[in-house]
């Protein structure tokens, strides 16, 4: 039977490739004691994994195709007996390629097999036009206790990782996940075990099917086939000085055709060392206000859990079904204590705010997904994911003075969502080019009952329908992507139904100004529509002198960008030179005014002029330094310019960061600081947290531990808010001492059984995250 799927392939092969000039690809198969491995399973594939090619080595150990294109491949050794083998091939001249002796270690042994790139021009790097190709190297993954250690690692482009709250973030923004294409949430991701990936697909610049989510880009996790065993995988970080705990359980286990998958993750904190400073005027025609605030200390914290079934079945080479069950339980409780000096004309008030509020939501969801395979590489993929959330916010707010009674705001929401989405898109590749298109429906129901000192109910009826299409491919050494998509999006509260049709367009090129000097350019048109938190028009005293509200008559308002990326990699050096800008027209954002009429202050949503951002960043990664350090320096600067009713304002600000891994045998040291850095949206600036973690490591295999301290030499985490607002200027400052200094100790344990069956990928992404409430404090 071997030997027919070896002709089987082969004949195939021939047929495809039949207008292909007469190269041969070659090589041979060995044992460590240079006996032939003979009927060995190897295969080629391209780098973005739409064609495979697979053979059996013949007596002797020879392999060999012939007749195939010339371009980038990803050659595979595969055996239950050996190591597996992966390297890349970069084949662009006009002869044949021989591999040679290729070397095979059985799999008992500790030794891993980790082959340089065969060149005819490689790179544990491949750059495309739309997504970079990472293949990580042995000791990247050795160091790496988890899927967001190993990102950090990386130092990929575009993208920032938090380790301590194991979140990745591409240009600012969440990325879209995913796992051999298929959907994924972050907490899916963080039960990947970094010995488990083969390579990483990295884009920077979504394509037009994910550019109307709202997304920086998109992290494909291409797991390695695991030809026995099932798998077993428990990471945790805690410290044992105040409440904090990052943990994660998931399980897979393979039977024939069909995996069966569960994953368990949690994200704990319990902080009571935090407090809130605050200096803020409230300025009208009639009045001015001025308040101090000193902050007490007020507890923090928030349990986050995740609990989903998977099950994948392989109906046959080209059919795959997948169903999974998704959990999200979370609760946060953040309290903001303060004593208060209130001043008016020359009057000075002094009371004490005590604010706590409650959150509280489960989400259960199913994804079910289908994926068919045609002719000529074509591929038909249907996934529709229904959504059943319900949420309750809880706030109460009092005011406590000495000669006059107290004061009590309270702000109840109970919520329940409904969504169903559903989505079809169709891929077709051909010699040099390829098509994609699509078609994306989100229908939704939400109820929300308003208790407290404001009483009301509202029902939203919503649907988005978006249809895409991109068309990619190559003229001699410029390569292209052009898409383009309509968004229709309806909202009815049963008062008032609106409607917004939209246009969203990206432009991708990528040219070799020479061999280690590539460019790349992006444009990006993208409607922001305006959620439906946004558009309730439901009245809540956020205090006594301040009340906010959505607004039914918001406009949907598109993001224009323009971006350049020099990237230059010389054997150590990797370097990338960015050049943006962006600029967003009519954006929403939160105004805050006196009204003469009601003798209020009130903060409602409002579309305003612009807000636009120009960015020139360098990054500089050296990797390898004296075979055991990677150091990764990043710097730039920012110009911030924004403009609305009434105001005009612009920010400069400088950055930078820097992290350094070292590695030596068993154990690893590593070290972060990101310097906080300053942003301008509406009237609103926010200086970052200040990022900081020092870890040390050791790996057994089996088992590793490592211990360090997040925010080093620092006595708290902080971050800073500061309002330009005429009516309502503040800064506010966030300590939280718990923090500071905070040592930690995490362990990583894995253990594989079973048996694995090859996954076809899903690269469908969908998931509710509406929630449709507006709260008045997080």
């Amino acid at each position: 039977m071997k030997h027919l799927l070896s002709a089987l392939f082969l004949i195939f092969l021939s047929f495809i490739t039949a207008s292909a000039k007469d190269f041969k690809l070659s090589g041979k198969l060995q044992r460590d004691d240079k006996q032939s491995a003979d009927y060995i399973n190897v295969c080629v594939m391209t780098v973005d994994s739409l064609t495979t090619t697979a053979s059996l080595t013949s007596p002797g150990g020879a392999f060999m195709w012939k007749g195939l294109p010339q371009g980038r491949y990803i050659f595979r050794v595969n055996s239950p007996d050996f190591q597996p083998v992966s390297f890349l091939i970069d084949w662009n001249n006009d002869r044949n390629v021989d591999l040679g002796a290729i070397r095979l270690s059985v799999k008992d042994t500790e030794k891993t097999i980790e082959l340089s790139e065969v060149t005819v021009q490689g790179s544990h790097i491949i750059q495309k036009v739309d997504k970079m190709i990472v293949f990580p190297r042995a000791e990247q993954v050795k160091i790496s206790s988890g899927s967001m250690d190993l990102l950090q690692v990386l130092s990929l482009p575009g993208m920032s990782v938090n380790a301590i709250e194991q979140r990745a973030t591409i240009d600012g923004q969440a990325p879209v996940y995913q796992i051999n294409g298929r959907p994924q949430s972050r907490e899916q991701v963080l039960g990947v075990k970094p010995d488990e990936i083969a390579r990483i697909e990295y884009s920077n610049n979504p394509s037009i099917r994910y550019a109307n989510q709202g997304v920086g880009g998109v992290i494909n996790f291409i797991l390695k086939e695991r030809q026995t065993g099932g798998n077993v995988y428990v990471n945790a970080m805690a410290s044992p000085m105040t409440g904090f705990l990052n943990g994660t359980l998931s399980n897979s286990f393979n039977y024939k055709k069909s995996e069966f998958t569960l994953l368990y993750n949690n994200s704990w904190r319990d902080y009571t060392k935090r407090w809130t400073d605050r200096t803020e005027a409230f300025a009208g025609e009639e009045r001015r206000i001025e308040r101090v605030s000193n902050g007490l200390h007020s507890p923090f914290g928030y349990l986050s859990q995740d609990i989903n079934l998977g099950y994948a079945l392989q109906i046959n080479e080209r059919s795959m079904f997948s169903a999974t069950f998704l959990n999200n339980i979370g609760r946060q409780h953040t309290s903001i204590n303060a004593n208060i000096r209130q001043t008016e004309k020359d009057q000075a008030i002094d009371f004490v705010r005590n604010s706590k509020a409650v959150f509280e939501v489960y989400s259960p969801s199913l994804d079910l997904f289908f994926i068919q395979k045609f002719k000529k590489e074509q591929s038909l993929e249907l996934n529709v994911v229904g959504t059943l959330a319900s949420s309750d916010y809880d706030r109460n707010l009092l005011d406590r003075y000495e000669n006059k009674p107290e004061q009590l705001i309270a702000n109840k929401v109970a919520n329940n969502r409904k969504s169903l989405i559903g989505e079809a898109t169709y891929r077709k590749p051909f010699k040099s080019q390829s098509l994609s298109a699509g078609v994306r429906h989100v229908q939704s129901y939400t109820k929300n009952d308003y208790a407290g000192n404001t009483t009301e109910e509202t029902r939203m009826t919503s649907g988005n329908t978006y249809f895409y299409g991109e068309w990619s491919g190559r003229v001699k050494k410029l390569s292209y992507s052009l898409g383009t998509g309509v968004k229709l999006y309806t909202v009815d509260d049963r008062t008032d139904k609106r409607s917004y049709t939209r246009n969203l367009t990206t432009v991708s090129l990528l040219y070799p100004l020479w061999k280690d000097m590539k460019v790349s350019y992006l444009f990006q048109l993208t409607p922001t529509l305006p959620s439906l938190s946004q558009l309730s028009n439901v009245e809540q005293a956020y205090e006594d002198l301040l009340i906010i509200k959505g607004n039914p008559q918001l406009e949907a308002y598109n993001t224009i960008r323009n971006r350049f990326l020099f990237t230059y990699t010389k054997k150590k050096l990797k370097a990338n030179l960015w050049v943006s800008h962006t600029k967003a027209i009519n954006p929403i954002s939160m105004y805050t005014f006196y009204d003469t009429n009601r003798g209020e202050f009130l903060s409602e949503y409002k579309n305003q002029d612009y807000n636009q951002q120009t960015n020139v960043q360098l990054d500089v990664n050296l990797s390898r330094l004296f075979n055991c350090m990677n150091l990764s320096v990043t710097g730039g600067w920012n110009r911030y310019a924004s403009s609305g009713v009434g105001y005009k304002h612009a920010l400069h600000n400088l950055y930078w960061s820097a992290s350094m891994q070292g590695y030596y045998k068993n154990w690893n040291l590593s070290y972060a600081y990101t310097r906080p850095q300053k942003s301008l949206v509406g009237e609103i600036i926010n200086l970052s947290e200040n990022y900081s973690s020092a870890l040390v490591g050791y790996n057994t295999g089996q088992f590793q531990f490592k211990a360090g301290v997040y925010y080093p030499f620092t006595r708290a985490w902080k971050s800073e808010t500061t309002s330009l607002s005429k009516a309502n200027p503040y800064h506010e400052a966030v300590r939280i001492k718990d923090n500071g200094n905070m040592l930690v100790v995490g362990v990583t344990y894995q253990l594989r059984y079973g048996k694995s069956l090859n996954k076809a990928r899903k690269n469908l992404n969908n998931a509710d995250n509406e929630i449709g409430i507006l709260k008045v404090q997080e």
